[in-house]
């Protein structure tokens, strides 16, 4: 989202173009980790056997049931979900490429690929733990009605207007955030 008055056009092939200050917002990668694949595998082999015994109410109990015996799947490692979104304002071109806006970032030696509003086309980008952490904190109930808000379809919603007010009263230490990585 570009949070400061922008310049924009049309190339000579009539695709649109715009650049200025524009907002990112970022979670942290959650890829899954060997806890979630646990679960996955424990709630399929229950799954298996109760169909297979021709009682499918039994899959719940079963897989609780090999959740707390380990059932041989070994050392399990635990990640918090999610809990706050963190962001970063760089000077940002975006091309039209189709429907869509696109460009790069660029976070110390991170070039970083961005569509849309918040760059990824109304939902926050996914980034690697070390660069996420650089970024400034939204705040919670800034988060919260990103999350709850109307519309914003590939776009941003109702909280649009607020995530820009924030964003623009905190534009120096947003283009601060992620600048030694």
């Amino acid at each position: 989202m570009f949070i400061i008055r922008t310049s924009s056009g049309y190339r000579q092939d009539g695709q649109q173009w715009a650049r200025g200050a524009f907002l990112m917002c970022a979670l942290p990668d959650r890829r899954p980790s060997r806890w979630h694949m646990l679960q996955a595998e424990a709630q399929r082999v229950a799954t298996q056997h109760a169909l297979e015994a021709g009682r499918p109410e039994w899959a719940w109990r079963d897989y609780l049931s090999l959740i707390e015996k380990g059932q041989g799947f070994g050392e399990v490692f635990y990640h918090p979900p999610f809990t706050e979104m963190r962001c970063f304002v760089r000077h940002v071109i975006l091309r039209q490429m189709g429907h869509f806006m696109v460009g790069d970032m660029k976070l110390g030696s991170q070039q970083i690929y961005v569509e849309g509003t918040y760059g990824g086309n109304g939902l926050p980008k996914t980034l690697p733990r070390e660069v996420w952490q650089a970024g400034l904190i939204l705040p919670n109930d800034l988060c919260e009605l990103w999350a709850t808000a109307k519309g914003g379809h590939n776009s941003a919603g109702s909280e649009g207007l607020l995530i820009r007010r924030w964003a623009r009263d905190n534009i120096n230490a947003l283009r601060r955030a992620g600048s030694k990585l």
